[in-house]
């Protein structure tokens, strides 16, 4: 396989989940969401984080064999019958030549490009159109229908498909591809996605995206931690514990060696009888210790301290104030909310999907918004309907998806959805402040406070009112959230007086007995160990009481620093280097020689160009822009025609890039190229026949059709050729489908006359010769004769020396071209008859009667004898012409 070894050489270097990766891709082509989840697994315990099995297996030449393919040939027999689709009728099927070309001819109006847009829905397009039915009937449509028939790698046997509008493309078929104007456009001024990429570039790439896929998961885990650390540890330690040292490393600035261990948590924190009985001896012994008194006065002071900043936070989110403030929010969101959605029944009430305009439908509108900005960085803004594909289903922009995109962003800018959406955001960024409003639970309040009531019965009722305010503070905030989402704001407890003063009061007591007791005490060596050895039991005391959450704190810290280091070991950027690098080596050259021989063949090499390639994500992209000293777009400096020609030369070379030989349809790739290009690009789609590939060809341009049959005839070996030809009838409408056959205005005069004699069996049948249906049926059938005489004259009397619609003149030709006075006589009158009768309008005075069939029978007799006729004198005038090409033999005696 091509690019194996490098890619077998760079996998080495990589980290063994990596290579994991790499083997499933490259066996089984994607990743199933069991493989992403077992890969993150592998992920997790290279960085130490371990969970369950976690083996890897590498990269090996043998995952790599067989890679590569595209899938097998596709081969497409037929689209139809056909459902509600553009006025298609519905009792047609197009048919398709399974091996050569397909030349389906169609004038204007004729339902050709119903079948082109069918065409592009359930095969490869850039760009699709809506399929909308028949848009002047009454009600609602239903969706469009096919049939699809297909064969596979020269397999005899036919497949059939029913496909209905809004599926995807069958797979089997959307191997084929389509080039037409709207897709012309997308290879000229876009950068287009390279379809089929080596298998050693598109391993790599896959790879690059699960490492997305799998920083995405992570990034997730680690806010979700980041949100969690957020929340104070518990508060009250003396400073200089080993319990207090031990929490001071329990930061998100610590690395993981640095981190305090579960064990020497757990030892920090071991609670004994015992430790209890120190306690209270070593108090009893301390109990007089003015020393001993002003540290428990100088934690109790801490721990006031710290719940008066917790209290000062509650009374500013949940008093009076801030009741009133989030009940005018309230009211301002569900005022300009109905507004809005006032707004939007009456702007969208005729929209296929309900409920536009509502709350969730703008949050979806908003996210899709910021989806389109990553999508196209760099725009000033990102509006969705300014962008090829829809951000959400990713399928190409129809004009009325397009319009519908720019009347919701109308709406999401007027002023009552912006009104909405302001006063919503506001009211919800205040629900989340009240949702992250940390308010300690009453029974971690009363043991916080314990050591404070103890001083005294005062200081133990001001304990006991702290924990009534926090335990009516989380009644609060829990009706205040219940009223917003049901408006019963009568049901909210009022909030007990601020306790803050009163504890700021009571710090400052206990801070002047601090100082008191500090300069009563007389520090000796035994008392100060003994007080620094209460201290350390008193924390080791407390570090127990909260060791659940100190040891999901550290957990936390630990998972945090390892989650960082798995996200680290997602970068893409050694994996988006090798994928340029394989990507010049193997797709980029190999592109760029195949556009500039489809340039050279289409005759644009009088132009430079060059080839651009870059990685966007997970995508290789490619574009063909002029070598010019500074950048200009495509067309602002190519006419219409090479445009074209341009973009059928990156089609061509892109298809070519797929290994297996799908096949292509093209319509009228002609459009606005000269008569000496319309040539080429014949002559280039025969060739691509004549390799082998499925080529199937509509048009309206009749030079275009000759030229192709003309190539496909000239080829040698010839190419199989299918002509068809679309109509429109009054009986049947639209699409009217017409097996081997050509277009009239393309028929020689022969076919011209029996199809002439089939009109006029017609006639004869009808029984009422003064109805409208029977004049308008001989209009019809004197303006076909009159076209009849005018192909006569091209082809009979000037011998084909020169036809409408072909590029040549055939001066040997001129040997059986013969004009006298009696033929300039018989075609006059012959077409001055015909035209009379054709559907000039007459004046009342000569108003000429309708023929009757006999006479339409022998005016077409007289057609046919006169082609005889002078038939026969050209094999004569070209024998007698041919001997005038060679000298007279000389007399022998």
């Amino acid at each position: 396989m091509e690019g194996a070894k490098a890619v077998l050489d760079w996998a080495g270097s990589l980290p063994m989940w990596q290579q994991d990766a790499l083997r499933r891709i490259a066996k089984q082509g994607s990743l199933s969401a069991d493989d992403v989840a077992d890969l993150l697994c592998r992920l997790h315990a290279e960085h130490g984080i371990l969970v369950g099995d976690a083996e890897c297996i590498p990269l090996s030449p043998d995952d790599l064999l067989g890679g590569g393919t595209a899938g097998p040939t596709t081969t497409l027999c037929s689209i139809g019958p056909v459902k509600h689709t553009n006025r298609l009728a519905e009792d047609q099927t197009l048919r398709f030549g399974i091996n050569g070309l397909t030349l389906i001819y169609g004038d204007n109006g004729s339902g050709k490009s119903g079948y082109c847009r069918l065409s592009k829905k359930i095969c490869r397009a850039r760009a699709v159109d809506d399929l909308l039915g028949n848009v002047f009937a009454a009600g609602q449509m239903p969706s469009a229908e096919a049939k699809v028939r297909y064969r596979i790698d020269g397999d005899p046997t036919t497949h059939e498909i029913d496909w209905r509008d809004g599926d995807p493309a069958p797979e089997v078929t959307a191997r084929i591809s389509v080039f037409d104007s709207r897709n012309a456009a997308l290879y000229v001024d876009q950068k287009n996605r390279i379809e089929f990429l080596p298998a050693a570039v598109d391993l790599v790439t896959r790879l690059g995206q699960l490492c997305m896929d799998l920083a995405g998961q992570i990034s997730n885990d680690t806010s979700a931690i980041e949100k969690r650390l957020k929340v104070p540890l518990p508060a009250g330690f003396t400073a200089g514990t080993p319990a207090s040292m031990l929490l001071a490393k329990l930061t998100a600035k610590s690395t993981l060696a640095e981190l305090p261990s579960e064990e020497g948590i757990r030892t920090a924190a071991t609670w004994t009888p015992k430790d209890q009985t120190d306690i209270e001896v070593i108090q009893k012994e301390l109990a007089s210790d003015p020393a001993t008194q002003a540290q428990r006065r100088e934690r109790c002071r801490s721990t006031l301290k710290a719940v008066v900043e917790e209290l000062e936070v509650i009374d500013t989110a949940l008093g009076q104030a801030a009741f009133d403030a989030l009940k005018g929010k309230y009211k301002a969101a569900t005022e300009a909310k109905a507004a809005a959605t006032l707004a939007a029944t009456e702007l969208f009430r005729a929209e296929p999907l309900h409920e536009v305009g509502t709350d969730p439908w703008r949050a979806l509108f908003r996210y899709a918004q910021e989806y389109a900005s990553l999508v196209h960085p760099g725009e000033a803004s990102s509006p969705l309907s300014e962008f090829e594909r829809c951000v959400l289903c990713q399928q190409v922009l129809s004009p009325e998806a397009t319009e519908r995109l720019q009347r919701f962003e109308a709406f999401v800018g007027d002023q009552a959805a912006k009104h909405a959406d302001t006063t919503a955001a506001i009211l919800a960024d205040a629900v989340q402040s009240l949702n992250a409003l940390q308010i300690r639970r009453s029974a971690d309040v009363d043991r916080l406070l314990g050591e404070f009531g103890g001083l005294d019965h005062t200081r133990k009722t001001h304990q006991a009112a702290v924990v009534e305010y926090y335990r009516v503070a989380a009644e609060r905030r829990t009706a205040l959230l219940r009223a917003v989402s049901a408006g019963d704001w009568d049901a909210v407890p009022s909030l007990p007086a601020s306790l803050a003063e009163d504890l700021l009061a009571d710090a400052a007591t206990l801070g002047a007995e601090v100082a008191r007791l500090q300069a009563e005490a007389t520090d000796d060596g035994s008392r100060a160990a003994k007080r620094q050895r209460l201290a350390e039991l008193l924390d080791q005391k407390k570090l127990a009481s909260e060791l659940a959450t100190v040891l999901e704190r550290r957990q936390d810290l630990e998972r945090l620093r390892r989650l960082k280091d798995c996200l680290t070991g997602t970068s893409t950027t050694g994996i988006s280097r090798q994928v340029s690098k394989l990507r010049r080596e193997l797709v980029t050259a190999d592109l760029e020689r195949r556009i500039q021989r489809e340039i050279e063949a289409l005759d644009l090499k009088h132009l430079p160009f060059r080839v651009q390639d870059e990685s966007v994500r997970a995508d290789s992209l490619f574009q063909v822009t002029l070598d010019a000293t500074r950048p200009v777009p495509n067309n602002a400096v190519l006419s219409e025609g090479e445009q074209r020609a341009l973009a059928l030369a990156c089609f061509l070379a892109e298809v070519a890039g797929i290994p297996a030989k799908h096949g292509i349809i093209v319509d009228d790739p002609v459009s606005s190229l000269d008569h000496r290009r319309i040539r080429k690009v014949a002559k280039r789609l025969v060739e691509e026949a004549a390799t082998g590939r499925q080529v199937i060809v509509f048009t309206h341009n009749l030079v275009f059709y000759h030229e192709v049959t003309a190539a496909a005839a000239a080829c040698n070996p010839q190419v199989p050729t299918a002509s068809h030809v679309i109509r429109s009838t009054a009986e049947k409408g639209f699409g009217v489908i017409e097996e081997n056959d050509e277009p009239w205005i393309a028929k020689k005069i022969t076919a011209r006359i029996d199809i002439l004699r089939k009109k006029l069996t017609t006639i004869k049948g009808m029984t009422d010769r003064t109805s409208d249906a029977y004049r308008q049926a001989v209009t019809g059938f004197y303006a076909d004769l009159r076209e009849s005489w005018e192909r006569l004259v091209e082809e009979i009397l000037f011998a084909g020396t020169v036809m409408r619609y072909n590029a040549e003149i055939k001066t040997q030709s001129l040997k059986e071209a013969y004009i006298d006075n009696e033929d300039c006589h018989t075609v006059f009158h012959a077409m001055k008859r015909a035209s009379e009768r054709s559907g000039h309008d007459m004046s009342d005075g000569r108003n000429i009667p309708l023929p009757e069939p006999e006479e339409m029978e022998v005016d077409l007799l007289f057609l046919d004898g006169y082609r005889d006729n002078i038939n026969k004198r050209r094999k004569k005038i070209r024998e007698e012409r041919e001997a005038l090409e060679k000298a007279p033999k000389a007399s022998l005696v």
